[in-house]
């Protein structure tokens, strides 16, 4: 290299400024390259932020989508056991205003004069007498 064959003519000086050169100009070579390498580690970064970002945005607006099926799911399986109930609780009042007009006939019928009605005990009458 340069500074060997000045240290060979006995240029030391010279060679000692080359030296000194080299070295400046690798520390900045150094640096450079650090500061790039840097560069790319915060832009690969940044990447793989953004795409965590993305992937928990997705993941929340899949998890709120799957609340909000369950959501409607039991509101819907709700309003199904509410119209299963109506119609039994009809049926049965009609089963039972069916079966209290069969007394009602049997009770006035001059056959079964001896037999008496009296209504069901309710709820409301059970709790009135308490």
């Amino acid at each position: 290299m340069i500074q060997n064959s000045l240290a060979k003519q006995k240029n030391y000086s010279e060679a000692h400024k080359v030296q000194n050169r080299i070295k400046i100009l690798e520390d900045e070579e150094g640096k450079r390259w650090e500061k790039e390498r840097n560069h790319k580690i915060t832009v690969f970064q940044a990447k793989i932020y953004k795409k965590f970002e993305n992937e928990q945005n997705a993941f929340e607006k899949k998890v709120s989508s799957a609340f909000e099926q369950l959501r409607k799911q039991k509101a819907s399986e709700l309003e199904r056991m509410l119209q299963k109930y109506q119609n039994s609780k009809k049926e049965f009042e009609s089963r039972h205003l069916n079966e209290l007009k069969e007394l009602q006939k049997k009770r006035f019928s001059p056959k079964n004069s001896q037999i008496k009605y009296s209504p069901p005990k309710t709820a409301k009458s059970i709790s009135k007498k308490s």
